[in-house]
């Protein structure tokens, strides 16, 4: 299919190739130099004694609203994930949630669950799961489909005060997790394949990120053949 004027504007901008140097200014565009490390002193609007914190690595690209740049984060000594939540499995919600006290950053595991949710979508057109909410609420619908929290998360997430907390919800939620119950309602309708598409997906949809399906097994999965 052709690309649209819109989309070339999303990707590509206006046309125009360099910026209004007199917009370089506080509370408007500042210069990025690679090996910059930012927020640089005293620029920061909301949080004037922010520390410098995050190294510019690496311009990723670029649209029709802003750049996109690859930052080391100086303080966790790590590249922070950009994954959309569509995609994040959770263990990455429990690190964010518990100030980085237990669950964990971006990692080979957390690869196999979003594979698996992009996966779902391409195939299926649609989310693999919800994400409305906050960070709590995104996480409770990504454990309806990958199982039970490990014991441990409950010392830093109260899942039964959660829960509590939507009873003025349209649709309150429970304090339990029933896979089988909640994979139901994601099978394709009309798809022959539905059952061995599903397999595969929840092969790679697990809670604990140990016991998802490595990627020399995914592709020897009958879905795949």
């Amino acid at each position: 299919m052709p690309y649209t004027q819109q989309d070339l504007f999303f990707y590509n901008g206006d046309g125009i190739g360099s910026e209004d140097l007199t917009d370089y200014k506080l509370c408007g565009l500042h210069p990025i130099i690679l090996g910059d490390i930012l927020p640089k002193a005293d620029t920061c609007v909301n949080e004037e004694a922010k520390q410098p914190r995050y190294r510019i690595a690496q311009k990723l690209g670029f649209g029709a609203f802003s750049t996109v740049w690859l930052a080391r984060d100086l303080l966790e000594e790590e590249l922070p994930g950009a994954a959309p939540p569509t995609v994040r499995p959770p263990e990455v919600y429990m690190y964010s949630l518990s100030g980085g006290r237990i669950g964990s950053v971006w990692s080979r595991e957390a690869d196999i669950w979003a594979i698996g949710s992009i996966a779902y979508q391409i195939k299926t057109g649609c989310q693999l799961f919800l994400v409305q909410g906050d960070l709590q609420y995104q996480l409770y619908q990504a454990l309806r489909l990958g199982g039970a929290p490990p014991e441990d998360w409950s010392e830093f997430w109260d899942l039964e005060k959660f829960c509590e907390s939507t009873k003025g919800r349209r649709k309150p939620v429970l304090p339990v997790f029933n896979k089988d119950e909640a994979w139901k309602s994601r099978r394709p309708r009309n798809d022959p394949e539905s059952e061995v598409f599903l397999d595969f997906i929840r092969k790679m949809v697990i809670t604990e990120p140990e016991r998802r399906s490595q990627i020399a097994e995914l592709l020897g999965h009958p879905f795949l053949s």
